[in-house]
């Protein structure tokens, strides 16, 4: 696979400016200085799971909770209970807080849906004229739909508020892992950074189901510290086989199997999910950017 270049040194000057105006200071100093990102990103992983005094745990909880709105009947609502930050970010839900819809595919976390559809030309999520190519964000496996089937893509957001773990979107095997090293640039400045979803640590886990080809993207950004993966039910033995090892990304032969609702994992804070898969001609999504969506919820309209 090729190497991919750092995007923003091909920014114009306007594109500089009109960060300036928009973005934060902090977006900033990430967008001209993108190796500060992992570091700082660390710092942050580190100093979440410092514990906090159980007096002061209401207040600061409870600040957050009141400044991002989130939901915290669907969790213990008892703040006390959480004894650090990290924790209190990968709060479990209620049992039956959701229900898995009985469709063919179902969305992989909450959050807010950023793209879905066909991918035309192997390009997908354009934002601002700016597009990736699959084997840019997933690496060195083969990604082709059999004909006459087609590739879709679904990505989702998941926001501060949001229950940040992530589950099975579909039933389908995984055989391979890639861990891509990356940077972690915010989320938000993807609109300026061409390739965003290529250039952040993210680990892609590769597959099949029913209709061919089924692959599922964890996307780190800033404060995200660490994406943790449950396993699942393993098909063959539990030792991982370092298969490829370059100095941007490590593939390993790694084969488990899920149930759409089984829980895949979770983000130490929030970031995005990318689903990239085959499936026959005529799809159709029923759901549209900007949606705010619940793991579970039903996303294609049609049964195939």
């Amino acid at each position: 696979m090729k190497s991919i270049p750092f995007p923003l040194r091909a920014l114009s000057v306007q594109n500089g400016i009109e960060l300036s105006r928009h973005g934060s200071l902090l977006q900033n100093i990430f967008i001209y200085f993108p190796s500060l990102s992992v570091p700082y990103t660390h710092l942050i992983g580190h100093l979440s799971t410092i514990p906090i005094p159980v007096y002061l745990r209401p207040i600061l909880y409870g600040i957050y909770a009141y400044y991002y709105g989130v939901n915290m009947k669907e969790a213990n609502e008892d703040f006390r209970a959480y004894k650090n930050f990290a924790l209190f970010f990968i709060r479990p839900l209620k049992p039956g807080s959701r229900s898995i819809d009985n469709s063919l595919l179902v969305s992989p976390a909450d959050g807010i849906v950023v793209q879905c559809g066909e991918v035309v030309g192997r390009k997908i999520d354009k934002i601002k004229d700016h597009e990736y190519e699959i084997d840019e964000l997933l690496g060195p496996v083969d990604s082709k739909a059999t004909p006459p089937n087609k590739l879709y893509q679904f990505v989702i957001h998941l926001l501060p508020k949001d229950y940040h773990a992530f589950h099975s979107p579909a039933n389908w095997e995984v055989h391979t892992k890639v861990e891509h090293k990356g940077h972690m640039l915010p989320v938000k400045i993807r609109k300026w950074v061409p390739a965003w979803f290529c250039i952040n640590a993210r680990v892609c886990l590769i597959g099949k189901w029913k209709y061919g080809f089924f692959s599922m993207t964890p996307v780190a950004a800033t404060t995200v510290g660490k994406i943790a993966l449950d396993p699942g039910p393993m098909l063959s033995p539990a030792h991982e086989r370092d298969r490829e090892r370059t100095g941007d990304y490590a593939i390993y032969d790694q084969h488990f199997r899920y149930r759409h609702g089984d829980k895949i994992g979770e983000f130490h804070a929030g970031s995005i999910i990318v689903l990239i898969f085959e499936a026959p001609p005529g799809l159709k999504f029923c759901v549209k950017p900007d949606q705010t969506l619940h793991y579970g919820n039903r996303i294609v309209e049609t049964e195939l």
